[in-house]
């Protein structure tokens, strides 16, 4: 209001400025949330926790891709089939579509702006390359160097919740 106010004794023709321009990014008051859909798909619950938590659109998405398929699967797949990609199999339709769903869940929590909400949505597949790509060169590094902790790393059945 101090802005606007300043603004208003200097150039009486800039009224309301706050009402012009909004603030893009509003602070939430409520607690973020993990949707259920319904989807008959599971994932590691501590996994998708660690994922909502996350501040950045892009560590989110592949947080989600590695906790709904585990480092071993998403190593063994791809994106789209190509001649490059050879004998991998491709990313299971109903697991994406579960991990689109939150991640445009996560998006609305964050941003009022859907432009870009449409810009992270249409980046899905390369962030889904990205999260491909971590764990390949996770499992690259478990087997070249065998002391490094496999605790967090190694998928454990326990707890898994419904995405």
């Amino acid at each position: 209001m101090f802005f606007g106010s300043l603004l208003e004794k200097l150039c009486p023709s800039f009224k309301n400025v706050d009402a012009q321009f909004p603030r893009l990014i509003p602070q939430r008051k409520m607690k973020q949330t993990i949707i259920n859909t319904k989807s008959r798909v599971f994932a590691k619950r501590s996994a998708v926790e660690d994922a909502y938590k996350k501040k950045e659109a892009s560590h989110f998405c592949a947080n989600m891709f590695e906790a709904v398929w585990g480092y071993d699967a998403l190593a063994e797949r791809c994106v789209v089939r190509s001649v490059k990609t050879g004998t991998l199999k491709e990313l299971t339709p109903h697991k994406k579509l579960m991990v689109e769903k939150h991640f445009e869940h996560y998006l609305n929590y964050y941003n009022d702006d859907p432009s870009i909400i449409s810009y992270h949505m249409g980046k899905i597949n390369n962030y889904a390359n990205r999260a491909i790509g971590g764990s390949r060169k996770k499992l690259k590094a478990m087997k070249e160097y065998p002391e490094i902790d496999m605790e967090g790393i190694k998928e454990i059945d326990d707890d898994k919740i419904q995405l």
